[in-house]
């Protein structure tokens, strides 16, 4: 699951896309940078790029770990 997080420093919006990762029990997220105070066009833009390039990322790595636990 993808979503957009925002957080508040300085009266600055910045941005990041965030893709929540389950790994066993537990629940990691990957964040990757949208930038700062962006209009709305900028910011769907870059949530765009920012889902196909972390979903890209998570199936190479989804099919790294079923390599690995087929070989055990």
């Amino acid at each position: 699951m993808t979503y957009t997080e925002i957080k508040i420093k300085n009266n600055r919006k910045y941005y990041y896309r965030v893709l929540s990762i389950r790994k066993q029990n537990k629940v990691t997220k990957k964040r990757k940078y949208l930038g700062v105070n962006l209009s709305k066009k900028e910011l769907e833009e870059k949530e765009r790029k920012a889902d196909k390039n972390l979903v890209i990322k998570n199936k190479k790595r989804n099919k790294e770990l079923k390599k690995k636990s087929n070989l055990k």
